[in-house]
């Protein structure tokens, strides 16, 4: 029976062994491929991450949450390797039918989310025949004091957001206009 002594320089020829037989063994199997469910979900919480940098870091982590730790970490994700092949997958429509289906619908445009600001505060009958909020700015309105029930500070409040949303409706269309003119005499 071999000694305490015998023993160390055994184990640490078996990890030399071990080490060597790993390094000239070539690279362990490749990973599966990444879903592409998963690559989507990074890409609509960071779309300035380029999708093979998405693809390279959750092959390695095999973790949305990991991945997004890492952006917002970071700021970005680290380039692939030369070597590395984006394997793009379909997405599995078996395990999961109804979380597919939200996220192909098109999100709403800046028009409509507007025109729900209008409606949603009741704005129509404020804002004139052109689209155009009026011409009196929300800064030329002095802040009223502080009223004594709920229902007037209520009403109070609504008024002021909706003026606001005026006032953002009021500027949006000047900035447009002002680049529709640079736009025609360049």
């Amino acid at each position: 029976m071999p000694s305490m002594e015998d023993l160390v320089p055994i184990l640490i020829a078996i990890g030399a062994l071990y080490g060597i037989y790993r390094l000239f063994s070539g690279p362990s199997a490749p990973s599966p491929p990444v879903p592409q469910e998963q690559v989507d979900s990074v890409k609509s919480m960071f779309p300035q991450i380029d999708e093979d940098r998405i693809r390279y870091d959750l092959s390695r982590t095999r973790s949305v949450e990991r991945t997004c730790d890492t952006i917002l970490r970071t700021g970005s994700l680290p380039a692939p390797p030369p070597g590395f092949v984006s394997r793009p997958t379909t997405p599995t429509t078996s395990s999961r039918p109804a979380a597919a289906a939200p996220a192909a619908q098109p999100a709403p445009s800046a028009s409509a989310q507007s025109e729900t600001l209008i409606s949603r505060f009741h704005l129509e009958s404020r804002v004139s025949d052109k689209g155009k909020a009026p011409e009196q700015p929300l800064e030329s309105v002095a802040p009223e004091e502080w009223a004594d029930s709920a229902d007037k500070r209520e009403a109070a409040l609504r008024e002021r957001k909706a003026r606001m949303v005026l006032e953002a409706r009021r500027k949006l269309s000047e900035k447009q206009q002002k680049k529709a003119e640079a736009r025609a005499t360049a």
